[in-house]
């Protein structure tokens, strides 16, 4: 699987409840600009915040436009029954799993984490993504484990989360079978240098078609477009991380109708009425809305 693929936030209403209907709208919209497909209930949607019963609701919900564009479901949770229990269950709609590993406990030996992943990949008949965001994890994916992990069939690749090029490289270079994923929209152009099979994006959310732009033009040889892409998703990624990225990236949709509400679960906080403010004159200033 390579391309585009968003990792969607989750809509809740004012009462903080999954929005399903917003659900299927983002992933409608998502669908209409072109990207290769969405990556619900992962770090951007919240999934430590969701229950079993909502990201399974969410799934479902996406499954819709799976015979248009691809669906990577985020399976993970500390517990592992929790995990196996969801990874099971993506298995009957989505083309993939994105599994980040138990990020309660800390200085895992190899041999538990390992544990972990084998009975994930032994449980379930669908491809696996290792997700590598140590920032809110605290447990990195090391080569290690993936060359424990390399004689399953069923392991797909890696998205990587750390914000460093250099992590990508080692992965690139060690393990040049396995899929790479970039998971910082900083590094899309950079990834794709490198190989990867493209991107994770959080940007592409509200802006699907930049990120679907960058990557046409690099795989078709059109370098410069690519780069002049680039320089417009660091410009609005900057624009973004100037407040909590959740809650910005919600606003900009509900600014564009795609979501009605901009709410965000605690303990993640909404922005306040001046940042809403700031953000929509950026973005109106950008050309975004």
């Amino acid at each position: 699987m390579r391309g585009i693929f968003t990792a969607t936030v989750t809509p809740f209403t004012k009462a903080l409840e999954v929005d399903m209907g917003a659900v299927e709208g983002l992933t409608q919209f998502q669908e209409a600009r072109g990207v290769a497909g969405v990556v619900p209930c992962g770090t951007n949607g919240e999934f430590p915040s969701l229950t079993i019963g909502e990201c399974k609701a969410v799934i479902r919900a996406v499954d819709g436009a799976r015979d248009r564009m691809k669906l990577i479901a985020g399976t993970g949770r500390s517990s592992i029954k929790e995990t196996l229990e969801l990874t099971k269950y993506a298995a009957e709609y989505a083309d993939a799993v994105l599994v980040c590993p138990p990020f309660y406990f800390k200085d895992l030996s190899l041999g538990g984490l390992y544990d972990y992943y084998a009975q994930i990949m032994e449980a379930a008949n669908i491809p696996v993504i290792l997700y590598h965001i140590p920032k809110y994890t605290g447990v990195p994916i090391t080569h290690e484990l993936l060359e424990r992990l390399g004689g399953f069939d069923n392991l797909l690749g890696v998205k990587d989360s750390s914000g460093d090029i250099n992590v990508a490289k080692g992965y690139r270079e060690r393990f040049p079978d396995l899929a790479l994923y970039m998971g910082s929209d900083a590094l899309v152009f950079e990834g794709l240098a490198l190989g990867s099979a493209g991107a994770i994006s959080a940007i592409s959310n509200f802006a699907p078609g930049l990120l679907v732009e960058i990557y046409g033009a690099f795989v078709n040889g059109a370098l410069a477009d690519a780069e002049k892409a680039r320089e417009r998703l660091l410009g609005l990624r900057g624009l973004v991380k100037r407040y909590p990225s959740i809650g910005a990236i919600k606003h900009a949709l509900a600014l564009m109708g795609v979501i009605e509400g901009d709410h965000v679960r605690p303990p993640l906080g909404n922005l306040s009425p001046e940042e809403k403010e700031e953000l929509e004159r950026g973005l109106r200033a950008g050309g975004w809305l």
